[in-house]
């Protein structure tokens, strides 16, 4: 198992493909999900993306195989 907090996360909903390279089983703390969403919304404010990366990026969080880890 491998845990992913929000940096990680966050990096890999930058690309189609980044959860599968991290594996198959993914846990991640209850606040990595929110947390990844406040960096996410940060990452916007600033100019780092655009609002069509950051929709992409939002919906692959929503979607990602990560379970959370109590």
């Amino acid at each position: 198992m491998l845990v992913v907090d929000a940096n990680i996360a966050l990096e890999a909903c930058g690309t189609e493909n980044g959860f599968r390279t991290l594996g198959d089983d993914l846990a991640g703390p209850p606040l990595m999900w929110s947390e990844a969403r406040a960096n996410l919304h940060l990452a916007l404010f600033n100019g780092d993306i655009t609002a069509e990366e950051a929709a992409t990026m939002h919906k692959r969080l929503n979607d990602c195989p990560v379970k959370r880890k109590d």
